[in-house]
Formats: structure tokens, C-alpha cells, sequence
């Protein structure tokens, strides 16, 4: 296939996947959770700044100058949901999901060491032509952050007011997510992020209950 470069839009699915220790996707049941309440996800990529030297002589002209390599080190992401889903918030950051009968809610993690699992995150995006089209062929985009770490909760506000729940964290490169937790990621997957275009056989339906991951 020829490179189209064809713009995107619109995050509308998102799955979250608990890993094994190694970076594996985890199989059984409660491991992965599908859903279309993603409002955004933003990206940012950190760096380090090469270290910088520079002397001057006794005359003030520089005699020395060099500039380090600067380092790649991870990403920084934050996603905001549109409304509470207790399911979503236990995936993302750990915590408790309550129930009383058919009413389900959300309990935060205890306070102390913050641990929650490490998860995969995935988007698809919408892939659009210069008619103002989906494309035909392959009218998605999958988006993956194959392990995310160090999760938390952002602040939240009561009031007159849309509560929507914001989520931040780090995502690293990750050697063993392979093929995800569907096993039909179709390329390599062991970068921090990277998309392919796809059908829509590759989108997940989105869930109102947790979702099991067979084993690869």
C-alpha cells in the first residue's frame, strides 16, 4: 500500500488492557474494557537536553563548544473521559468498583503507595479523504501506547457543572505487547506509540462490562 496521508479525526473507541509484569497483555476475565466516553487523549512526548559545554579563554572567545545528544525518554499522556464509568476509572487507576444491586460505583485506590497495574492503551481514530470522505479501503486508524504506568487521578470539580473524569500517566516503549490483546495487531508494537490504518473489524464494540482476553 502506497502512504495516502490521510488526515484523521475524531477519537471515538478506546480500549484499556491490563499487562503481566512483562509487559504481556493479561488473559482472563476483568482484563480489558472497551469505550467510546473518550473526550481526548493528549500526548506529550519528554526529553532530556543534551548536556551543553562551553568555555571562554582570557579574552572572552569561546574555545570550547559542544552539545550532548538529547534523549527520548517517554511519554506523558492525559485522557479525559465524558462521564463517571466506575469500569473504566478501576482499569485505568486501580481502585475499587462497588455495586449494590443493579447500582455500580467507583471507590479511588487507598492512599499510600501509588501501584495500580500497568495497562495498554488503544484509540482509533477516523481516516478521511480529500472529499470529505472515510476512506474505502482502510477508513481507521489504531493507535496504540503498548504500556502506561504510573497512573493517577485528576482533580474534579462539584458543581453546576459536567463532571468528567481526567486520567494522567506515562507510557514507555513496551517489547512484549505483540499483537495486543485481540492477537491482530498486524506490525511490530514495541515503540511508545504507533498507529496502522485499519478496517473496521479491528474496532472493538464498545463494552458496558468488563471484557476477557484469551490467551495469545
Amino acid at each position: 500500500m502506497a502512504n495516502d496521508a490521510l488526515g484523521q479525526i475524531q477519537a471515538f473507541r478506546t480500549r484499556v488492557t491490563k499487562l503481566n509484569a512483562n509487559g504481556v497483555p493479561s488473559n482472563g476475565a476483568d482484563k480489558s474494557y472497551v469505550s467510546n466516553a473518550l473526550v481526548t487523549l493528549s500526548t506529550s512526548p519528554v526529553y532530556v537536553d543534551g548536556e551543553d559545554f562551553q568555555e571562554k579563554n582570557g579574552e572572552g572567545v569561546v574555545c570550547v563548544n559542544f552539545q550532548g545528544p538529547s534523549t527520548f525518554r517517554r511519554i506523558d499522556w492525559t485522557l479525559t473521559i465524558c462521564t463517571p464509568d466506575a469500569y473504566l476509572m478501576e482499569m485505568l487507576t486501580g481502585g475499587t468498583v462497588l455495586s449494590d444491586g443493579d447500582a455500580v460505583g467507583y471507590a479511588y485506590p487507598a492512599t499510600g503507595v501509588l501501584n495500580p497495574t500497568n495497562i495498554s492503551i488503544e484509540v482509533w481514530t477516523k481516516r478521511v479523504n480529500s472529499a470529505g470522505n472515510l476512506d474505502d479501503d482502510l477508513p481507521y486508524a489504531w493507535w496504540v501506547l503498548p504500556r502506561c504506568k504510573d497512573m493517577r487521578s485528576g482533580s474534579k470539580e462539584f458543581g453546576n457543572n459536567s463532571i468528567k473524569p481526567q486520567i494522567s500517566g506515562q507510557a514507555t516503549e513496551n517489547l512484549n505487547w505483540f499483537d495486543g490483546p485481540t492477537n491482530d495487531w498486524p506490525v511490530s508494537s514495541d515503540r511508545v506509540l504507533q498507529y496502522m490504518p485499519c478496517v473496521l473489524a479491528n474496532v472493538p464494540d464498545a463494552s458496558t462490562a468488563y471484557v476477557t482476553v484469551a490467551a495469545s
